[in-house]
């Protein structure tokens, strides 16, 4: 790759592959699904002959990213929650400790190397998510009148919600990064679920009557992954 270093990239067998695949999630994680017996010897050459596309598409995300992240150290300095309009000022020291401290929108990171570190501000990040997403979703729930069962946070790759056939929704703690008029759009598209379990003409009607402009909303859901800091991403 001449002009953007390769990530790490993920190889795939499937049985339902006919031939051999890339593709590129909308966090820049790069995936090549191959046939069973494909010989993965001939990655590297399946890769550069695609090189061109890969190289523009990952330019475009990192572009993206820039615009609203800057320079998106691995450790953040700030954490900002779009949906509830909080920023806090993070501080992290090389220590034994191994905690989280917050106090009046600082927080405080104690560990003994970088990727420790990471490992707290995602729990930190799971268990905020968990009360705020999930008190959100509880007043939305209440506003359109759709219940629902149990809500939990998960750190999906491609979903940023989903509902069973039981009514549990599951919501990615990623959207705390994003718009609150995103946000938003993705608890009623889960909640709409509660009725209708599947993405029929009857269930985007249903998402209308309480979204009307939803389809703008879901094009700039397609570029929500750029909001989420590097340390957020799912693994």
């Amino acid at each position: 790759m001449s002009d953007i270093q390769l990530p790490d990239y993920k190889v795939r067998t499937s049985r339902k592959a006919r031939c051999a695949r890339l593709s590129v999630s909308p966090a820049g994680q790069v995936e090549i699904v191959v046939p069973v017996g494909f010989n993965c010897s001939l990655v590297p050459e399946f890769l550069e002959k695609h090189r061109q596309w890969l190289e523009g598409t990952l330019a475009d995300i990192q572009d993206r990213r820039y615009q609203h992240q800057g320079d998106n150290d691995s450790l953040p300095t700030t954490i900002r929650f779009l949906p509830f309009g909080e920023t806090w000022t993070v501080s992290c020291v090389v220590s034994d400790a191994n905690r989280v401290t917050g106090r009046q929108s600082s927080l405080l990171v104690k560990a003994v190397d970088e990727v420790a570190m990471i490992k707290l501000l995602r729990s930190w990040l799971t268990r905020n998510a968990k009360n705020r997403l999930g008190s959100m979703l509880h007043s939305v729930s209440e506003e359109i009148g759709l219940p629902f069962r149990r809500v939990s946070i998960r750190a999906q790759k491609t979903r940023w919600g989903s509902c069973s056939s039981r009514c549990d929704i599951n919501l990615n703690r990623a959207l705390m990064f994003l718009p609150p008029d995103i946000v938003r759009y993705v608890l009623i598209h889960e909640l709409c679920h509660t009725v209708h379990l599947n993405h029929s003409r009857a269930y985007w009607s249903l998402v209308k009557n309480f979204y009307p402009n939803y389809r703008d909303v879901d094009r700039a859901l397609r570029y929500g992954w750029c909001y989420v800091p590097q340390w957020a991403l799912p693994k």
